[in-house]
């Protein structure tokens, strides 16, 4: 006995009036590849069609979903229904996993739009192109998951089914997909650095540390939102839920709330570790002993300023117009300003004209004589701030994992 499927119904329906593949894929708006497909049955198609396609061949909805003409005499009303409910159920079903693959594909654009600014940032050191080159990827992915999400809803639409749990589930897959984008978005704000110029680039590990605090604040505004609505009266009613679950909810909120007060106040102690400890406790910078050598050392002219700031991969200069202009650009620095060095009596101890393009911070010593005096380059602050960095961002990272971990564990408890 042939196997009935809508795909053979639908040949058989086309040819008995005469019609071409072509013909009947422009009266549905389709291609005629898709009408090959569903009459192979490679595929199937949307719900919204089915009324239509029963309209241009003079049936029934219920007899395209059966796949054959029903004969009222000999089938039964109740195996009809079922056997119609079967068919919609693998419609919706094929809607979902469609909707679910494309979603993976917005968020390969939200991915991709990710590695291009760690491209442009690491590789050619402009964080700020980086940023809103990746903000194009992410506004491309909210784009496409939104027309998605409008298309499969109206497609799931039948006045003779109420698809109206389907298509709130595919509210909630829209719902995580955005989430996730979002928290893409968070990760790559540490590129909007307001003190960097037009070539600079954010270093590894800060913008790991800060990316993950950015992320974690989505995450638990994707959290919390749901859950505040759902202990409500309001949110009750509209997601129908038992007194037991509200009660659910309510404890979720308050570890919510919890662990986020937690984090931000271990944010404060990150802010204040950074502000207390400087890269100079992480890196070596040149001892004077005597304020003649200090002043010889100030009052030299930085020549090779170009190839330190090359090494901190902070600037990127074309090394022809360097070389044609490094000379001009020193006797620039011939010019240089006036310092006045005092002990902590106002007296005057040297005084001295700035060269040195190349120091970043200076350190004294005794108030009295403020020596020894500690002078450090550009690169070697550069390098103390990447040891820094790299000691702590694992630690706080760490400290904020194990806090979502703890209020994770105490809302499992409670909710038992």
């Amino acid at each position: 006995m042939e196997k009935k499927s809508i795909g053979r119904f639908i040949a058989a329906l086309r040819k008995a009036n005469g019609m071409t593949q072509k013909e009947l894929a422009e009266q549905l708006n389709v291609s005629d590849k898709a009408v090959s497909r569903w009459e192979r049955d490679e595929s199937a198609p949307d719900l919204s069609l089915i009324p239509v396609i029963a309209e241009i061949f003079g049936v029934t909805s219920d007899e395209i979903l059966r796949g054959e003409r029903i004969n009222k005499e000999d089938v039964s009303e109740e195996v009809s229904k079922e056997k119609r409910k079967k068919q919609i159920q693998f419609l919706l079903e094929k809607a979902r996993v469609n909707f679910l693959t494309h979603s993976f594909v917005a968020l390969g654009i939200a991915g991709a739009g990710l590695l291009a600014a760690m491209v442009i940032n690491f590789g050619f050191f402009r964080c700020h192109i980086a940023f809103f080159v990746a903000c194009i990827f992410y506004l491309a992915s909210i784009v496409y998951e939104g027309i998605l999400w409008i298309r499969t809803s109206s497609a799931v639409k039948m006045e003779e089914v109420d698809t109206t749990k389907f298509i709130v589930k595919l509210g909630n897959y829209f719902q995580r997909t955005l989430i996730i984008i979002v928290a893409f978005f968070a990760f790559s704000l540490p590129l909007i650095n307001l003190q960097a110029d037009g070539h600079w680039a954010i270093n590894f590990d800060a913008w790991l540390m800060y990316g993950a605090i950015g992320v974690g604040f989505v995450m638990l505004a994707a959290l919390i939102v749901p859950a505040f609505l759902k202990q409500t009266k309001l949110g009750a009613t509209l997601y129908g839920l038992e007194e037991k679950e509200i009660a659910k909810n309510r404890i979720k909120v308050r570890c919510i709330v919890g662990c986020a007060v937690a984090m931000l106040v271990t944010i404060l102690i990150q802010s204040a570790f950074f502000s207390l400890v400087e890269p100079s406790a992480f890196t070596k910078g040149t001892v004077f002993d005597n304020y003649e050598d200090f002043v010889k050392y100030m009052e030299t002219p930085m020549n090779n300023l170009y190839e330190e700031m090359k090494e901190m991969g902070s600037v990127i200069f074309d090394e022809i117009y360097m070389e044609e202009n490094i000379d001009e650009d020193a006797e620039d620095m011939m010019d240089g300003y006036k310092e006045n060095l005092y002990n902590i009596d106002g007296e005057l101890l040297c005084s001295y004209i700035v060269r040195n393009e190349s120091v970043a911070h200076i350190d004294y010593g005794d108030a009295k004589t403020q020596l020894p005096i500690t002078v450090y380059t550009h690169q070697q602050w550069q390098q103390g701030t990447a040891v820094l960095e790299g000691i702590i961002a694992p630690i706080f990272i760490l400290l904020y994992v194990l806090e979502a971990g703890a209020f994770t564990i105490i809302y499992r408890k409670r909710t038992r």
